[in-house]
């Protein structure tokens, strides 16, 4: 049996050690069924427009990287409460494990995977 754990995003986020993105193995968009991912990716994308955000390989696969943003793993971008209470270790550890996963509840990008790459 795997266990889920979903956690809220914070309202504070961090901007240190940022980097390029970077394509994660398994994205919290991959593991859904195909019409379930294109529904969440058309979401986001509407969010974007909404907003007026400009769009990028975060949301749109297709899209190639430009220096407009930076990237962090979302459990390294959110610096709230809950997040400062967990050690670097612990999410090593977590990168690792195959009976244990965790989504985060993000008002921007809906659910990621906690070491999916997020922007600012």
């Amino acid at each position: 049996m795997k266990t889920l754990i979903v956690t809220a995003s914070s309202k504070s986020k961090s901007k240190k050690d940022e980097f390029s993105f970077k394509k994660v193995n398994k994205t919290f968009a991959k593991s859904l069924s195909a019409e379930n991912q294109e529904q969440l990716l058309i979401a986001r994308s509407n969010l974007l427009n909404d907003f007026k955000f400009s769009q990028g390989p975060d949301t749109h696969h297709n899209l190639k990287l430009t220096n407009e943003f930076q990237y962090l793993p979302a459990y390294r971008r959110y610096s709230g409460r809950t997040f400062s209470k967990v050690t670097d270790e612990a999410w090593d550890n977590l990168n690792k494990e195959k009976e244990l996963d965790c989504v985060i509840l993000s008002a921007f990008y809906g659910l990621v995977r906690f070491n999916e790459p997020i922007r600012n």
